[in-house]
């Protein structure tokens, strides 16, 4: 996961490059998640009991805005070059997959059924592990409940930046969406 604590303490420190890296690591869509996130952490964050809970949100939408797909200085071809981001990086970081990438998936070719959240994100993991992927996708476009569901619904109806803004930015952008292919497949319902 997200080696949260590492991200803030950076921030507070001004070393926001390597903050975002450590945010941006194990999480393709920190853009997004840094706009519709519920933030339980913040609800459940201790230092709510002294004065007022670490806006972690917050900090990662300051980091994404600095640095991400959205940002004219955006670190993500950075990220997915597989340098080592700082804090207690888990095996789930793009640094972690890159490395992994030289002895896995080497040019074989691989299908990811769906185009959502968890398609997506799996076929940026196994692109980085070197896999060539084709996602398959049913709809028009891909993000699934991210492009149609809440997380679409909770911008402002006024704001032109939509969450879709900054993950159709991300899959743009990234070094590995040049990779992937998207294929629109009929859908039938059997019901």
């Amino acid at each position: 996961g997200t080696d949260a604590g590492t991200y803030v303490a950076l921030t507070a420190l001004g070393r926001t490059a390597e903050a975002f890296r450590t945010a941006r690591g194990p999480n393709p869509f920190a853009s997004v998640c840094a706009r519709v996130c519920a933030a339980p952490c913040e609800e459940a964050c201790r230092r709510g009991r002294i004065d007022a809970p670490v806006a972690i949100r917050a900090i990662k939408r300051f980091l994404t805005e600095s640095h991400g797909a959205e940002s004219a200085q955006s670190l993500v071809p950075e990220v997915l070059k597989g340098e080592r981001a700082p804090g207690l990086e888990g095996e789930a970081t793009a640094s972690h997959l890159k490395r992994l990438g030289a002895r896995s998936g080497a040019g074989r070719r691989v299908a990811v059924v769906g185009g959502g959240p968890a398609g997506l994100a799996c076929a940026h993991d196994l692109a980085l592990l070197g896999y060539r992927v084709r996602i398959l996708e049913a709809s028009q476009q891909l993000g699934g409940m991210m492009r149609g569901g809440h997380c679409a619904q909770s911008s402002r109806p006024s704001s032109a930046l939509t969450p879709m803004v900054f993950m159709d930015a991300h899959v743009a952008s990234t070094k590995w969406a040049s990779m992937i292919r998207s294929r629109r497949l009929p859908w039938r319902s059997r019901m």
